[in-house]
């Protein structure tokens, strides 16, 4: 499944996806500079369509991975936590924004 999302500057777009989030990059139109278009495999995800929901087996774990890639979450997102959290409809999210502000949710169901 495909997510298009709009990033003012392609490399740390690029860099984020593939560094931070884990994602092999499959593919970029080109290299000069301007409008481009490229895409991205992340990892063993499934989104479900919405602006980008990605079931995960652990969310913890997740957190970890991207943690130790280098995310550094933000604490001024207002009432939207920073790290893995138990949700009343049952699932455990985490709320990852990419450098232009795009929202990444992961989730899995509470153990």
């Amino acid at each position: 499944m495909a997510i298009p999302v709009h990033c003012a500057d392609i490399e740390r777009a690029l860099a984020f996806y593939t560094n931070i989030l884990g994602a092999t990059l499959e593919w970029r139109d080109r290299d000069e500079p301007g409008p481009c278009f490229a895409a991205v495999r992340s990892r063993d995800h499934a989104g479900d369509g919405t602006a980008m929901y990605l079931h995960v087996d652990d969310v913890d774990a997740v957190y970890d991975e991207l943690r130790g890639r280098g995310f550094v979450p933000r604490t001024d997102r207002g009432p939207v936590p920073v790290s893995p959290t138990d949700q009343t409809w049952g699932m455990r999210e985490l709320y990852v924004l990419d450098p232009d502000q795009n929202c990444l949710g992961f989730a899995a169901p509470v153990r």
